[in-house]
This record gives C-alpha cells, sequence and structure tokens, in this order.
C-alpha cells in the first residue's frame, strides 16, 4: 500500500518533542538505506507514516478513512493534551486525559504496519470459519442470487464484508476497555533525566514493557522527549524502586533505554541530533520483541 494519504503510525504531535531548533524544528530520523544507516534530517510530519496504511478500499466514503480520519484522530488529540500535562510533570490527570493516554499507549500496540497486516490476515484467514456458525441461519434465508451452497459463499465473501470485520476489530483492539481500565489504574510517573551524555531516542516500538503487566514488579516504560520518560506501574514500591534506579544510575538507565528502543525497531529510530549513527547502526532493525503482543519477523 503506497497510494492514499499519509497515515502516521508514530504520531506527528509525539515525534514533534525531538524537534531541535537549530534544524528549522526538525529532528533526526535514523534508517538503514543502500548505504548504510544515515540520520536523515527531516520534520515530524515527514516520517513515521505509511500512505493507505489503514485505508479500506472496499468501504464507502465514509468509512474508508474512519480509522485514521475520526478515531486517531481524535485519540491523537486528546493524547497530546495529556502528553503536554505529562511534560510538565502533571501526572494526576484528569479523568478524560488519564483514558487519552491510556488510549492512545494500546494504540502504538496494534497500529504500526506490521500489526496492522497481522491483523488483516487474521481476519481473512478466520472469518470463514467464524461465519460458519450462521450456517442454519443463511440456509433459510438464502436468495436465487446467492451460491448454492454456504460454503461456496464463505469461499466467496465479498471483499467489502472482510474489511468491515478488519475496521471493526481494530478499532476494538486500540480501544479495549478491559486494557485501557488496567492502564488508567496503573501508577503513573515521568522522570526526567537534568545530565544526560546522550539524549534519549524513540523509535517505530517506543514501548517497553515486562513481559505482561500482571506481576507486582511490572512496569512500562516510553520517551516522552530527549530527557523525559513516562513510567507506570502495577504498585507504589515498584515506582519508588524505578526512581531511586534513575536517581542513582540514570546515565546507565537512559543508555540501557536507549539500547532497547533501537534494538526493538523495525525500521525507524528518531533522535534530536545526527550523534548517535554508530550507536544506532549497531542496533536498528534487530525487531527485538517490545511487548507480549510483538511477534518477530
Amino acid at each position: 500500500m503506497n497510494t492514499g494519504q499519509k497515515h502516521h503510525y508514530i504520531p506527528e504531535f509525539y515525534l514533534k518533542r525531538w524537534s531541535n531548533p537549530s534544524v528549522n524544528g526538525r529532528l533526526y530520523e535514523y534508517c538503514r538505506r543502500y548505504q548504510g544507516v544515515v540520520a536523515r534530517p527531516t520534520y515530524p510530519g515527514g516520517t513515521g507514516y505509511q500512505r493507505g496504511l489503514y485505508t479500506f478500499s472496499g468501504l464507502d466514503d465514509e468509512a474508508r478513512n474512519f480509522l485514521e480520519d475520526v478515531f486517531l484522530g481524535r485519540a491523537d488529540d486528546t493524547a497530546n493534551d495529556a502528553l503536554q500535562r505529562l511534560l510538565m510533570q502533571d501526572t494526576n490527570l484528569r479523568p478524560e486525559l488519564r483514558v487519552a493516554w491510556s488510549r492512545y499507549i494500546m494504540t502504538l500496540l496494534h497500529r504500526n504496519p506490521e500489526s496492522i497486516q497481522r491483523l488483516r490476515n487474521k481476519v481473512a484467514r478466520e472469518l470463514p470459519s467464524a461465519l460458519s456458525n450462521f450456517k442454519a441461519a443463511w440456509d433459510l434465508a438464502r436468495r436465487e442470487s446467492d451460491p448454492p451452497t454456504f460454503e461456496e459463499y464463505v469461499t466467496a465473501v465479498p471483499r467489502r464484508d472482510v474489511q468491515q470485520a478488519t475496521l471493526m476489530l481494530l478499532q476494538q483492539v486500540m480501544d479495549s476497555q478491559n486494557v485501557g481500565q488496567f492502564l488508567v489504574s496503573m501508577f503513573w510517573s515521568v522522570v526526567t533525566f537534568h545530565t544526560l551524555r546522550y539524549p534519549l531516542l524513540t523509535s517505530d516500538r517506543p514501548l517497553v514493557m515486562t513481559n505482561g503487566l500482571e506481576k507486582a514488579d511490572c512496569h512500562l516504560m516510553m520517551p516522552i522527549s530527549p530527557n523525559a520518560i513516562f513510567v507506570a506501574t502495577r504498585t507504589s514500591e515498584m515506582m519508588h524502586h524505578l526512581h531511586a534506579e534513575c536517581d542513582r544510575r540514570g546515565h546507565r538507565i537512559a543508555e540501557h533505554l536507549n539500547d532497547l528502543i533501537a534494538r526493538q525497531s523495525h525500521k525507524f529510530v528518531w533522535g534530536t541530533d545526527p550523534h548517535q549513527v554508530c550507536f544506532v547502526s549497531k542496533r536498528i532493525g534487530q525487531k527485538l520483541r517490545s511487548t507480549p503482543l510483538e511477534t518477530q519477523e
């Protein structure tokens, strides 16, 4: 899919935090090209996207770009408001912003090109068997224009129906009530590093998560600027432990986070300057498993 609207799977409002005033508000996109990994200056709107990523061309005009224009558009707008508060060290967000930030985290789990394709394939593969539950009803309601058998009907399920089911599934997983409520209930904080050897990086896999979020020591981290990270934990004890570690070993924690962020990446790493080319080139595209939902590809 290389035509249609620009669909940012890493939103522009998030990448703006790495904009560098010294290069007219651009950031540096690290990407492996034919000559190796290079740091290309670009504006936040010029990277982290794929054209037509969330387009469902078989649907009507209103639904074709619904995921990008309506659902993600609204989700990103309110998440941006939440991010601005978080960068001011305000983690006591009003309820609608706390929900918005939780939803944003959920979208990051699923909105990248690999996850979108995986879900499209899942629907195309599993929809026929799911429809088998409706065989008796179809037999009764069969029209003359329908195929002679239910099996033939399932084989010829209209592309429109497959796309409609995919759209519904994507919206459902990006706005899961159960996952959202769990994220909202966690302890939140922002850790700011005041002196760093190298600024924090981000990538097309910006979430760093333990293997699940059910254990007492579980946590989730994400860089939200070149010198700050968002942290969520299951317990206050774990939050105090992470803050103590960051106070004691801030440089080491930041370097370790940069290492994970770069290794998790599939295509892009971003920074505020071009000075980490050697560091990134040894790690970019390793596709280290970033969350329990991620698969090696």
